[in-house]
């Protein structure tokens, strides 16, 4: 099965903040390589 890992959509390409950025980056991998 196929799902989305990936930021949630926003008028913005980027978040703004480095260290807001390296938590969604870090997040989104985990999130992408989780096996359930």
């Amino acid at each position: 099965t196929l799902r989305y890992a990936g930021r949630p959509a926003s008028a913005s390409p980027a978040v703004g903040y480095m260290s807001v950025h390296q938590q969604q980056q870090q997040d989104l991998v985990n999130d992408a390589l989780n096996v359930n």
